[in-house]
Order: structure tokens, then C-alpha cells, then sequence
């Protein structure tokens, strides 16, 4: 068996923020376990207004749970759960029997990942050799398509 020498190359803590008087977390030991739980429904019908021109709609309703649990008890610790309806609306109209045109919106979204909240304090950015710190949370991204 072979052991470490205990010697941990590296800040333990880093300066001092001018404005609140606390030190950010430098550079340190992380031992973080998450959970992310992804659930969705989803729904689309096509509705036939005449013979040649149908409508679309539909959307998805996701939920994105994200758990954070420090293994050393370092603050990293957190819950945040994104919830998002996203749309999806077209027109299909039949020019000729051959020629078809299609138009349409939708919407997308993608919940931040794990080291995404873990990385997000802009005054304390993340470096490479530490990106876990305890940082604010995160909103979504949402796309829009045409």
C-alpha cells in the first residue's frame, strides 16, 4: 500500500474580495457526488384546416433537477430544480401535389450541467486545477427556432 505524503500543492485559499472582506475559495481538494434527474412530456397534433393547408402545434414541458452534494463540506452543496414549456407551432400548405411549403417556431432549453453551477461566480472565475467552487446559480438557456 502506498500512501500520499500529505503535502497538497496549492492555494487553500484565496485573496481576500476587497468589497465583502471574505476569502474566495482558491485552489483545494473537491469531492463532489450529483444527481440529475430529467423528466419530460410532450405533446403534437397536426390539424387539418382544408385539404391543403395544415396546422402544427405541440410543445414539451421539461423538469431538470440538479443536487450537489459536498463530500467535504465545503459549501458546495445545493438543489436547483428548471422547469420550461417549449413551444412548437407550423402551417403546412400543399402548393400542388408534389410542391410542399412548411413554416414553423419552436422552442428549446437546456438546464446548466453540474460544473456549470459550480463555475459561475464571475468576480471568482474557475481555473482549471479547481473548478468547483460554491458560486450563484444559474438560469437555463433557451433557443429559438424559425
Amino acid at each position: 500500500m502506498v500512501s500520499g505524503s500529505g503535502i497538497f500543492l496549492g492555494q487553500t485559499a484565496g485573496p481576500v474580495d476587497p468589497v465583502t472582506g471574505l476569502a474566495s475559495p482558491g485552489i483545494g481538494p473537491v469531492d463532489l457526488r450529483t444527481t440529475n434527474t430529467y423528466t419530460g412530456i410532450y405533446a403534437l397534433d397536426t390539424f387539418d384546416v382544408t385539404k391543403a393547408f395544415s396546422i402544427t402545434g405541440g410543445g414539451r414541458f421539461n423538469v431538470a433537477q440538479i443536487s450537489l452534494q459536498d463530500q467535504l463540506g465545503t459549501s458546495l452543496n445545493g438543489n436547483e430544480t428548471f422547469n420550461r414549456f417549449n413551444p412548437i407551432i407550423g402551417a403546412t400548405y400543399k402548393i400542388t401535389p408534389e410542391l410542399t411549403a412548411y413554416a414553423g417556431y419552436s422552442e428549446a432549453n437546456r438546464a446548466p450541467t453540474p460544473l456549470e453551477l459550480g463555475c459561475a461566480d464571475p468576480v471568482h472565475p474557475c481555473i482549471i486545477a479547481a473548478f468547483l467552487v460554491s458560486d450563484p446559480p444559474l438560469k437555463q438557456v433557451v433557443s429559438h427556432h424559425v
